[in-house]
């Protein structure tokens, strides 16, 4: 009994500082991302004709079998970018924040994308939304960007934002790299923008995530 009792306690304090760290919704989106590989659940005019309506949040967890960079790329930054906004948030705020995110970017893909008959698929439009959201929760943070993986660069996290935004609106008005759904990725960032600035107007300011030097213990860790 004591070693059943050892093992509850280990994974209630697990659960309890794991959601204290804002690390346990981050790790699972991460995981079931990675796990999600069949492209049935994609999302396209012809799967919500019928019916489909579960499309508008599935296709946020599929990537491409083929071009494994595509979900490498969007779980590193949902990793690192999750972690830090998890924390003030709070679970419910950002489960809102990446779920509102993805139905965000299908929806502007669907207003603005109407001629396409192709589907979509990947979580690059919770990607946006959360850089945004960052990008304006911490502007001024300094992050270190290696550019193609080699040359370091340091910016804050605003001119970040701004940048990856506006290479994607760029992109959408001269025809760039057209198998990619910029405007998925620009209706991600507009609601992660408009998100974070309604929370930022009705809450006090709260620090960034690495300025907590401490994490409450449960009751009775001590």
């Amino acid at each position: 009994m004591s070693n059943l009792g050892d093992l509850g306690y280990r994974l209630r304090r697990f659960w309890y500082s794991g959601f204290s760290r804002g690390t346990i919704l981050t790790t699972l989106i991460v995981g079931s991302n990675l796990a999600a590989l069949d492209d049935t659940f994609a999302l396209s005019r012809q799967g919500l004709a019928t019916g489909h309506w579960w499309q508008l949040l599935s296709y946020g967890w599929l990537h491409s079998e083929t071009l494994l960079i595509h979900i490498l790329f969007n779980m590193l930054m949902v990793y690192n970018l999750g972690r830090e906004l998890e924390w003030p948030l709070g679970p419910f705020r950002y489960l809102v924040l990446y779920l509102g995110s993805v139905v965000a970017a299908a929806g502007v893909w669907l207003l603005f994308d109407a001629h396409s008959q192709d589907a979509i698929e990947g979580a690059s439009g919770a990607v946006f939304g959360l850089v945004a959201a960052f990008g304006f929760y911490d502007p001024k943070r300094i992050l270190k960007v290696w550019v193609m993986l080699v040359i370091p660069l340091q910016m804050s996290a605003r001119t970040l934002a701004l940048l990856l935004i506006g290479f994607e609106a760029l992109c959408q008005a001269r025809g760039w790299l057209p198998e990619i759904g910029h405007l998925a990725h620009l209706g991600g960032a507009l609601f992660g923008f408009l998100f974070i600035q309604l929370w930022k107007r009705r809450r006090p300011p709260v620090q960034p995530f690495n300025a907590y030097k401490s994490v409450p213990q449960p009751p009775g860790s001590s």
